[in-house]
């Protein structure tokens, strides 16, 4: 005797066996022709509205965990926000411009299966054509991989920082921000990378903490920028640049060297 069959159990037509990698897919595909996404935004017109201003990714690869995480994370709050009955559309986008996508582009053009130049002897003209090729593969491959992680959003309309449309729109929001007297001109460093041959952001100049020995002891000896296209010299000026602004110790790169000049100074002055 089965002892399965004395059991009182309902029968149902789910099967057992999860098998994801199968129907997963098969799940998305069906939620898409029966084109899910849009009948909810219908059913939730005229309701309260809740909008999710997402920060896009960069169009320079495939996506990371980081960008998965991201998402799905922006995906259950704005489910959370229809269940609980709010009109919730969500527009994704993408970043198309900057230095990851343009340091992609020279790493293909430096290969020896791409042009195989340097893109120091590249116009710049052909490099921006090229990046914008780039961005546009990339948004594919991605939306793609963000639809297989099951987030809804109006994937087929999204706002692209290279659209024509949305580059007039940022130059309008510029001009409305120079006409109410936000914008003036001042000197501040600019950070400079000359491999990339770009601006670097404050935040890629900043540099590491100093080290720690068994004793506890801070080593000064050298000070490492965070970001790989920085050398020491670019860091070097930062701190030099501060130092003329905040001490009238000669400019060291590091607090070592600020300490000895200032023990010289003290000595110098018979103090």
């Amino acid at each position: 005797m089965d002892y399965k069959d004395t059991l009182n159990l309902p029968r149902t037509d789910f099967p057992m066996k999860a098998d994801l990698v199968t129907r997963e897919p098969q799940q998305i595909e069906k939620w898409q022709k029966e084109k899910l996404y849009e009948k909810i935004q219908v059913a939730r017109d005229g309701a309260e509205k809740f909008v999710l201003h997402d920060g896009p990714p960069f169009a320079n690869g495939d996506v990371h965990i980081g960008n998965a995480l991201n998402k799905i994370l922006k995906d259950i709050v704005v489910k959370y926000k229809t269940l609980r009955g709010y009109s919730a559309p969500y527009v994704p986008g993408w970043d198309c411009h900057g230095l990851p996508i343009e340091f992609k582009v020279s790493q293909e053009m430096r290969k020896p299966g791409g042009a195989g130049v340097s893109p120091v002897d590249v116009d710049a003209a052909t490099i921006r054509k090229a990046c914008d090729a780039y961005a546009r593969k990339y948004i594919d491959i991605q939306r793609e991989q963000f639809k297989r992680l099951g987030v809804f959003g109006d994937w087929e309309n999204p706002y692209l920082t290279l659209n024509k449309e949305y580059e007039a729109d940022e130059l309008r929001l510029f001009a409305d921000i120079v006409e109410k007297g936000f914008v003036y001109r001042g000197k501040k460093p600019v950070y400079w990378s000359i491999p990339c041959r770009t601006a670097l952001a404050d935040f890629r100049s900043s540099a590491r903490p100093a080290p720690r020995s068994s004793s506890g002891r801070q080593h000064h000896g050298r000070c490492r920028p965070t970001s790989r296209w920085l050398t020491t010299q670019l860091s070097a000026i930062r701190k030099r640049a501060s130092a003329e602004k905040h001490s009238s110790f000669p400019p060291c790169s590091c607090r070592r060297s600020r300490r000895n000049a200032a023990g010289t100074a003290m000595k110098s002055s018979g103090a």
